[in-house]
C-alpha cells in the first residue's frame, strides 16, 4: 500500500469516527480521534476517567468515540483498560505523517497553532487560498493565515507582507506543501477542515 493510501485511510477512519450521529452532533472531532489514538498509544492501557481528562470531554463523548475507535478496529478494551490494536497504530502513524502540527512564531492570531502538510500543494494564488478557506470555514474555524511552504521558505499569497514579514526567516517542519496558521482555540475545527480538503483531493471514492 503507497503512503498516499495509508493517509486516506487514517484520514477516513477519523472523519468517520467524528460523523455526525443522526439528530445531533457527537460532541468530538476528528482531532479529538487523533488525539485520543495518540494518548492511548502513550499511555496504553488508559481508562476512560484518564481519556476523558486528556481529551478535555465529556464522559459521554468520550465512551462513544471509544465504541467508534473500537468498531473500526482501532483500539480494543482489555480488562486494564483501552490499547491501540495493529491497525491502530498504523492509522496513528499514517496521521503523524499526514499532518504536522506545532507552534509557529507570534502572530497577529494571537496564540495559535500551526498544520502542515506535504501531501497537498501549496497554494498560488488567491484562489487556491479561497478554496482551502472554503473548507475551514465549514469546520467553523474563521480566521487563518493560507499559505505554503517551497523549499523550506513559507509564503502566503494575498497577505499583506508587513503582516506576515516576521513569518518569512521561520520554517515549519516540511519542506513543501500547504501550511495553515490559526488561532489555538480553532486547532480542532482546523484539523478537521484539513483532513476533509487532503480526502477530497487525494482520495478516490
Amino acid at each position: 500500500m503507497s503512503s498516499q493510501q495509508q493517509a486516506c485511510q487514517a484520514v477516513r477512519a477519523v472523519l468517520e469516527a467524528a460523523r455526525l450521529a443522526r439528530g445531533g452532533a457527537v460532541g468530538f472531532t476528528a482531532y479529538h480521534a487523533y488525539r485520543a489514538l495518540e494518548a492511548i498509544a502513550r499511555n496504553q492501557p488508559v481508562g476512560r476517567p484518564t481519556l476523558t481528562r486528556i481529551l478535555g470531554l465529556g464522559e459521554a463523548p468520550v465512551k462513544t468515540l471509544l465504541q467508534r475507535l473500537c468498531t473500526q478496529g482501532l483500539v480494543e478494551k482489555t480488562p486494564r483498560g483501552h490499547r491501540l490494536t495493529r491497525e491502530g497504530w498504523g492509522t496513528l502513524r499514517a496521521l503523524g505523517e499526514a499532518v504536522v502540527m506545532g507552534d509557529p512564531p507570534e502572530t497577529p492570531l494571537g496564540p495559535s497553532k500551526y498544520l502542515a502538510t506535504s501531501l497537498l500543494d501549496p497554494p498560488r494564488s488567491l484562489v487556491d487560498v479561497y478554496r482551502v478557506r472554503d473548507y475551514l470555514v465549514m469546520e467553523n474555524c474563521r480566521k487563518a493565515l493560507i499559505g505554503g511552504v517551497e523549499d523550506g521558505s513559507v509564503f502566503f499569497p494575498g497577505t499583506p507582507g508587513e503582516v506576515v514579514a516576521h513569518l518569512t526567516e521561520w520554517s515549519p517542519s516540511i519542506e513543501r506543501g500547504l501550511l495553515l496558521i490559526v488561532p489555538e482555540e480553532c486547532t480542532a475545527r482546523a484539523y478537521t477542515g484539513l483532513l476533509r480538503l487532503i480526502e477530497a483531493r487525494l482520495c478516490k471514492p
